[in-house]
């Protein structure tokens, strides 16, 4: 079963604490992402833990050095599941998801900004992280637009990790990418942005519901 994962990326914790209460009803996996992360520190992990304990967060470190220190800080902080940059050393990786797995938690290594997807993703196969993450970034996504699905079609079919699915997702994306069966889909913007963020959720959810019925109502 594909788990839907929110992305908050704000700047303001408390902005994101009520953007999580309004959505935790829909989601899977609550993300305190990489710009809410360095502007609150791993106070706001520790909130979240505190305000949603019957969900996975998941820190959005991005990690590319000091990778079991890192992974200290947040799994202390009460996260579940941590970040690396596949970019990083082998070292760093290495020690990040062997921290991950001593704590009996999780890490993710994330393609963000990688050309060659592939060949970077199967030198992680050996390492065992829990998920690799296709992820187009926002910069990316304003200059590139839409996120490649051919690239999570050939890390299916090649690489033998649960996938994650990241980059300006919205329901309209939902079906393609449920063909292509991701461990977990992300969504920020579309949620974190909408007027109404519980409704939003409810739509992905509800699309997510479609398609893994078949597109059946």
């Amino acid at each position: 079963m594909t788990l839907l994962q929110v992305a908050l990326d704000h700047l303001d914790p408390e902005k994101a604490l009520s953007c999580a209460a309004a959505v935790a009803p829909e989601v899977d996996i609550i993300e305190v992402g990489t710009p809410l992360l360095k502007s609150a520190g791993v106070r706001i992990v520790r909130e979240m833990r505190a305000r949603f304990p019957q969900k996975l967060i998941f820190a959005d470190t991005k990690t590319m050095d000091a990778g079991a220190l890192e992974a200290s800080l947040v799994f202390e902080a009460g996260a579940d599941l941590f970040s690396l940059c596949s970019a990083a050393s082998r070292p760093t990786l290495v020690a990040g998801i062997g921290e991950a797995h001593r704590r009996g938690k999780q890490a993710l290594v994330d393609l963000i900004g990688v050309e060659d997807i592939l060949e970077a993703a199967l030198r992680l196969g050996e390492l065992k992280p829990d998920y690799v993450c296709l992820h187009l970034g926002i910069d990316q996504q304003e200059a590139e637009g839409r996120l490649p699905l051919e690239g999570l079609d050939l890390l299916r079919r090649h690489l033998g990790l649960p996938l994650s699915v990241a980059g300006g997702i919205t329901p309209a994306d939902i079906p393609e990418l449920a063909r292509l069966e991701p461990a977990i889909i992300v969504v920020g913007a579309y949620i974190t942005a909408a007027q109404e963020p519980a409704q939003a959720a409810r739509e992905v959810r509800e699309a997510m519901r479609r398609a893994q019925a078949g597109g059946r109502p």
